[in-house]
Parts: C-alpha cells; sequence; structure tokens
C-alpha cells in the first residue's frame, strides 16, 4: 500500500467560509435586487392605475339629443340658431388601443345637434390655445375634429374604427384645410417655404397628379368623408357632400359639419328623425404633434337621438350638394387612351413573335 499515492491537486481547494466583506457585498446585492423587484411592482401598480384612471375619466358613455327646428340649417358656427339645441360635453383621453399610442391634449368636447327633417348639423366646441392651420411643412401639423358613425344603424360595431364585419362612416374637418378654401387654395411651397420657392420645379406634383385628393388645390369642403372597417383601412369616399365650416376664436375652435340625413349612397351613415344612433369623437392637436392615431378620442360610443317629426310636418326632399372625386386628374383622356392603343398593339405584335410558323428542316449532315 505504500506504493500507492493519491492526489489532490485536481480536487480544487477547500471551501472557505465567506468574509465578512463579502457577506456584506452579498447582502447588499439581496437588498438591492429586493428594492428593484418592489420598485418595478411599484412602478407598474402606478401604470396601471393611471391608464384605468384614464379610462374610467372618458369611458362613460353619454346621450346626445338631435332638437328639430323648422328654420334652415347653416354652416355658420355662430349662427343664432344654435341657441335651439342643448350642449353636451364629451370627456376625451389619449388613444391607448393601437400604436402608435398618444394625443390626450384636448380633453373635452362640446357638441350641439340639430335637425329640420331634411338635414342634420353638428356643432363641435374645443379650447384650443393656438390654431394650428399649416401642414405643408413636415414638421408641422392641423387642428382637427371628426365624428364618426355606424354605416348601419342598427349595428355596434366597434368604436375604433369599426371592424372587419361592420364598417363605420367618419366625417373629418381639417383646419389646413380650411384655410386653403378661406385662403384660395391649397398651401404650397411659396407659402410653407417662401424664400425656396423659385428653386422648385412647378408642374410636378405627383400625389396631384395620380388623384390623390389630400393634394388637389381646390376642396370644395373642408370636412373628409370617409369610411372604414378597422385600424388601416380608412378609404376616401367617392362622394364629398359633408359640408362645413370651422373658425378660431379667442382660443376656441368652433366647427359645424352639415349632411342631408340620408345620402342613399353606400358607405354613408342614415339618420332618421325619431330614431336612435350610435356616435364617437376625436379630436387632434397640431401645436402638440398629434396626427393619426395621435389623438384624443372617446373609448364609447354614445347614443344620438333625433327628435321626431312634429304631426302635419311635411319634408320636402333635399337635393345632395356633393363632390365628385372621379374627375380626371393629370393624365388627358386622350393620352390614356394612345397608351391603352399602343399597349394593344405591342401585345399582337408580341404574341405573333411567339406564336409564329418556324421553319421544320433539319440541317443537313454531311
Amino acid at each position: 500500500m505504500s506504493g500507492i499515492r493519491i492526489s489532490l491537486r485536481n480536487r480544487g481547494p477547500h471551501p472557505q467560509p465567506l468574509s465578512r466583506l463579502h457577506r456584506r457585498e452579498r447582502g447588499a446585492v439581496r437588498r438591492g435586487e429586493g428594492l428593484a423587484r418592489s420598485f418595478s411592482r411599484r412602478v407598474i401598480f402606478v401604470i396601471l392605475l393611471a391608464f384605468l384612471s384614464g379610462l374610467i375619466a372618458h369611458a362613460q358613455a353619454i346621450k346626445l339629443t338631435a332638437k328639430f327646428t323648422d328654420q334652415e340649417l347653416s354652416t355658420d358656427p355662430n349662427a343664432a340658431i344654435w341657441a335651439q339645441a342643448p350642449t353636451a360635453t364629451v370627456t376625451l383621453g389619449p388613444q391607448q388601443i393601437a400604436a402608435p399610442f398618444g394625443g390626450g391634449a384636448i380633453k373635452e368636447l362640446h357638441v350641439r345637434v340639430l335637425h329640420n327633417g331634411r338635414q342634420i348639423a353638428f356643432l363641435t366646441e374645443w379650447a384650443d390655445a393656438t390654431p394650428d392651420r399649416e401642414s405643408a411643412q413636415v414638421d408641422r401639423f392641423s387642428d382637427a375634429v371628426a365624428l364618426q358613425f355606424p354605416y348601419q344603424s342598427d349595428a355596434q360595431p366597434s368604436p375604433f374604427m369599426g371592424d372587419a364585419r361592420h364598417a363605420v362612416n367618419i366625417w373629418q374637418w381639417q383646419a389646413a384645410w380650411q384655410r386653403d378654401i378661406d385662403e384660395g387654395g391649397l398651401a404650397d411651397v411659396d407659402r410653407a417655404y417662401p424664400p425656396y420657392a423659385s428653386e422648385v420645379p412647378y408642374g410636378i406634383y405627383v400625389g396631384r397628379d395620380v388623384g390623390n385628393w389630400r393634394s388637389q388645390r381646390d376642396h370644395k369642403t373642408p370636412i373628409e368623408n370617409l369610411i372604414a372597417q378597422g385600424w388601416g383601412t380608412l378609404t376616401h369616399q367617392e362622394q364629398q357632400h359633408v359640408l362645413g365650416k370651422g373658425v378660431w376664436e379667442n382660443g376656441r375652435w368652433k366647427v359645424v359639419f352639415l349632411r342631408a340625413l340620408q345620402t342613399g349612397l353606400m358607405g354613408d351613415a342614415s339618420f332618421i328623425a325619431g330614431q336612435k344612433l350610435s356616435v364617437n369623437f376625436a379630436v387632434w392637436d397640431g401645436a402638440q404633434s398629434e396626427r393619426g392615431a395621435r389623438k384624443s378620442v372617446s373609448l364609447f360610443w354614445h347614443e344620438l337621438q333625433l327628435d321626431p317629426l312634429p304631426a302635419g310636418f311635411s319634408v320636402t326632399a333635399e337635393p345632395i350638394k356633393s363632390v365628385s372625386t372621379t374627375q380626371t386628374v393629370g393624365v388627358p383622356a386622350w393620352a390614356a387612351a394612345l397608351v391603352a392603343l399602343l399597349a394593344l398593339l405591342f401585345g399582337a405584335l408580341l404574341m405573333w413573335f411567339i406564336m409564329r410558323p418556324r421553319s421544320s428542316q433539319e440541317p443537313e449532315i454531311g
């Protein structure tokens, strides 16, 4: 047995008791981890509490009444007729449903509604310290307000731009479009960048030439009539017959929406005297860089009750005033026809070249 030698070199050192310094360091690390976990839980709790408080603050649905009047309705926000309608206050909050999240600069919206059996008009009003009417520059954004209705009055689509099975009709007023109309044309380089206007090659307007409605110079109404079936599906309606006007006075916007009760057009909401309809609202503050999904919204549908018509009241059909967007923009019709004819001839030539008979003679082998 004396010839057997056991080596303990590879077994490693024997465990030594922790020094006092090591114990202090490990204790500090554990306390730090505990504080971090506690802080994280508190932060999450505060965020959830703030989020839920925000939801509760603007989750209460209200009832609006469209009062009947036998007078003509007007797009004038300061018309005396608006004194006939009661004011309803809609509480708003930041959009936190779909990215990009944000908004919430506008806390409440005041709404009045009138109808005369032929037309319906909405007066919206909110506080805004600065009127933002410029959208031609990439870092400036327009103030705006929108109304949303179910396309089918008896349906209850998602209040957030509708859903795949139920469409919504949206009317959006933009301060930039209102300025274009008031000043006689689309804001262009000469207004947005006066020192550089002479350097722009005029005559090249891509958006306008392809028919983009937002790029046209001659808006007939500051309100865009849209339809949607969920996030990312917002579509411009062919007929633009929602009239309106917005004015900014003494730190407040006043905007009127006016349309016939019924248009008979697909995608347009219908209003019937004596019946109910749902409505929702959104507001954008351009000074706070709000645009697109960054907006102040109401999370729930609100009930809109139209007053019934008085007994014996007769209604004369209101002609629909609309702006058709099917006008030819950019390429003239004769040029498009010429291009189509040339394409047809080129296609026929190509088919002849492919299908033409080829010689079947085989080469001679010497």
